[in-house]
């Protein structure tokens, strides 16, 4: 999906040198944002999908680091 590509493309420079704390802080609202541009409901699924997507790898890296 074209959204999904771009979402993470620029979620990926939006998060360069920021803290797993400020990364961990994003929302929802950030990410649409980001994008700039309007999306029916389906296409904000596809735009998630980047942010839920790093949201998890944090999450499994948190867990593996504390072991």
């Amino acid at each position: 999906c074209v959204i999904s590509l771009a979402a993470a493309s620029m979620l990926m420079e939006a998060v360069e040198g920021k803290s797993l704390e400020e990364i961990k802080g994003m929302t929802r609202q950030d990410m649409l944002d980001l994008l700039g541009i309007r999306l029916t409901t389906m296409r904000v699924k596809c735009a998630m999908l980047p942010l839920r997507t790093l949201e998890k790898a944090i999450h499994l890296y948190e867990v593996q680091s504390s072991v």
